[in-house]
């Protein structure tokens, strides 16, 4: 199974500045060991990797030179991810991971994702989508709404009907026309709760692991997840592996 990934990086802040992040440091800290991670996973995957840099420091640009071939995007969330898109719906591979640069990822992360997707895709659903992070605002009062459970190969997983801009899909999936919406327009009107979350109710099932695969390095702690230890061992590794 062939994996196109696709990564978004830019060390120069956040689109969401309304609350601190789980860690403390800068960005650019966050954007070298959360590639260094997600290099690692892949290891053993057959892949491509692009890497879409919103003009970050020369620094981090030369830390992502040496993990895989990096493209110059932006300026600004929307243009990159506009360009991201459209690389992820003309690829040829059996999926798209879009990737944005502040998800620490376990080692297993990718093999478990693709398995559980064969796995599905196998067992008669048409298509499926995976979000790596199960985030705890899906249990917060108000929010938690009724789910299916289903085993995986090391983990459950559950069909989930959120998910931010990070996500392993079938490349088709990438052409429909919230994502243009998304990427054209993203600001406090438009989000993905009224755009991309719309394909997961209509178009095509999305499933989240139970505990996480992957941590988004925002405000929220995923449950069940040593995060702590996974950040720990990325601490001045910064290193990419091919």
């Amino acid at each position: 199974m062939q994996l196109d990934v696709i990564l978004r990086t830019h060390d120069g802040g956040s689109v969401h500045n309304y609350a601190p992040r789980i860690v403390d440091v800068e960005k650019s800290e966050i954007i070298r060991r959360c590639v260094s991670s997600l290099t690692f996973a892949l290891v053993g995957v057959p892949h491509r990797l692009t890497i879409l840099d919103d003009h970050s420091s020369l620094s981090t640009q030369g830390f992502l030179a040496s993990c895989g071939p990096v493209v110059i995007t932006g300026p600004g969330n929307n243009a990159s991810l506009l360009d991201a898109i459209q690389l992820a719906g003309a690829s040829t591979a059996d999926f798209v991971y879009l990737i944005e640069d502040d998800y620490l990822h376990a080692a297993n992360s990718i093999k478990e994702m693709l398995a559980f997707a064969n796995l599905g895709l196998s067992n008669g659903l048409p298509s499926i989508a995976i979000h790596p992070y199960d985030d705890s605002n899906n249990y917060k009062d108000g929010r938690v709404s009724s789910c299916t459970v289903v085993p995986g190969r090391e983990r459950h997983w559950r069909n989930n009907i959120y998910t931010t801009a990070t996500l392993m899909a079938e490349p088709w999936l990438f052409k429909e026309p919230e994502w243009g919406a998304l990427a054209r327009d993203y600001g406090d009107e438009v989000h993905e709760g009224n755009t991309i979350n719309r394909i997961w109710q209509s178009k095509c099932p999305l499933y989240t692991p139970m505990p996480s695969l992957a941590v988004h390095l925002n405000e929220n702690e995923p449950p069940l997840f040593d995060w702590r230890s996974l950040w720990k061992e990325y601490d001045n590794e910064y290193l990419c592996v091919g």
